[in-house]
């Protein structure tokens, strides 16, 4: 899949879209251990709240570093593929930005419209 030509080169456009997709599945990871980190540290039974916070810290950092980080260290690194590296980054890069504009400009709207619909709504009735 990733000779000269095939959909993986990292020469090729459409290398791109496989970076995308594998930068939202990692995202998605993330989120979910977010759950798993949580629920764990609460099996812990901590005696103080900043144990508990720190026992979640170092789970979410140890695995997305691992999911999210070392894949680019292992191209860059040990590889030394500029262009694959760059691929990576550009993707990485895009999925993060639409994830900032959706949390931080679409959504609020979208709540700020349900709120006016709803107001105007009650006072019809």
């Amino acid at each position: 899949m990733a000779d000269p030509g095939a959909i993986c080169d990292p020469d090729y456009n459409m290398n791109l879209v496989a970076s995308i997709a594998q930068a939202i599945i990692t995202t998605i990871l993330n989120m979910q251990f977010k759950k798993i980190a949580v629920y764990t540290a609460n099996l812990e039974n901590h005696r103080q709240q900043k144990n508990h916070d720190r026992s979640i810290f170092i789970k979410r950092f140890i695995f997305e570093f691992t999911d999210f980080q070392l894949y680019l260290f292992y191209i860059g690194i040990y590889q030394q593929h500029l262009t694959l590296l760059r691929t990576n980054l550009v993707a990485v890069f895009m999925v993060d930005e639409i994830r900032r504009i959706i949390c931080e400009s679409v959504l609020p709207y979208l709540m700020q419209n349900k709120q006016a619909i709803t107001e105007k709504a009650k006072v019809k009735l």
